[in-house]
């Protein structure tokens, strides 16, 4: 597959270059690292897991954590095929996946069988990211704090899609065209995972996060 053929021959030093030393990318990074730590699994699989950033957090942070990535240069704990997840993993296997900037490296057509297999091998949780192409029309953001309790954060946004957009490495990106909208991608996402939540990270609007929950183990 000519997409994932481009990804195994990718340098380790790629995902060290400058754009991931921007606050943009570190900051999505981090709303990872609090999302996986606020479900609290005992078994997570990392799909496409870059310079190691997140799964070597968590791992020193006392979480079980698997890779999988079709890179060896990347040093994942095992090496596959994102399109026959099934076959190196067993169904409910983990307790939350995490899956971030991975599936627009590959044709869109493969999108809802890797989606459909994700949801087999998770027992309770998915996190989902992908780039978002989208034109902001207005972006208001409102942070408060009432006494004794936490910060809060306000966002508002008014935005329209860049159709016909994306970056140059990747297959598809949401609103890249009519087939990739964000409501498609969620009626897919829908099929076999609930959306507790669908929006874009405030810190970098680009990227896309999803929060799933798992269908046949509902919490």
């Amino acid at each position: 597959m000519k997409g994932q053929e481009k990804e195994k021959a990718i340098d380790e030093q790629f995902y060290f270059s400058d754009g991931y030393f921007n606050r943009s990318q570190i900051d999505s990074l981090t709303t990872q690292l609090i999302l996986v730590h606020e479900k609290k699994p005992s078994r997570i699989l990392e799909i496409g897991p870059g310079n190691g950033f997140v799964s070597d957090f968590l791992k020193k942070g006392g979480f079980e954590v698997v890779t999988f990535d079709i890179n060896e240069k990347l040093n994942p704990t095992v090496v596959g095929d994102l399109t026959k997840l099934n076959q190196y993993f067993t169904k409910n296997q983990f307790d939350l996946i995490l899956c971030a900037e991975v599936l627009e490296h590959l044709p869109f057509d493969e999108f809802e069988g890797i989606i459909k297999q994700i949801s087999q091998i998770s027992q309770k949780w998915v996190i989902l990211t992908l780039p978002n192409r989208h034109k902001n029309i207005l972006d208001l953001s409102l942070s408060f704090r009432i006494r004794n309790q936490r910060t809060k954060n306000l966002n508002f946004q008014l935005r329209s899609p860049s159709r016909g957009v994306k970056w140059e490495g990747h297959f598809w990106e949401i609103n890249y065209s009519k087939a990739t909208t964000i409501k498609e991608i969620e009626r897919i996402i829908s099929k076999y995972l609930y959306i507790d939540k669908s929006y874009l990270e405030p810190r970098n609007r680009y990227h896309h996060f999803f929060e799933l929950r798992t269908k046949e183990n509902e919490q």
